[in-house]
């Protein structure tokens, strides 16, 4: 139970990332602020993260995702 509340909570947490690094990334730049933050590879890397994340949460509710006789498995 305490990896769904997890998994769920870390999904929140990256789209909420996704969205401030949109709306962020789309702003008019300032080129007189002193520190500037990437915001689109901080959205990418929130985008990925979000996807592993949503391959753990079906694979909580049971789906097995691995490769089935795969190079590694």
């Amino acid at each position: 139970m305490l990896d769904l509340i997890l998994t769920c909570t870390g999904l929140v947490i990256c789209a909420g990332l996704m969205v401030l690094g949109n709306w962020r990334a789309s702003k008019p730049r300032n080129d007189l602020a002193k520190i500037r933050v990437p915001w689109i590879p901080v959205m990418l890397a929130a985008a990925f993260v979000a996807f592993l994340l949503f391959i753990h949460l079906v694979n909580l509710a049971g789906i097995d995702t691995a490769a089935q006789g795969g190079r590694f498995g």
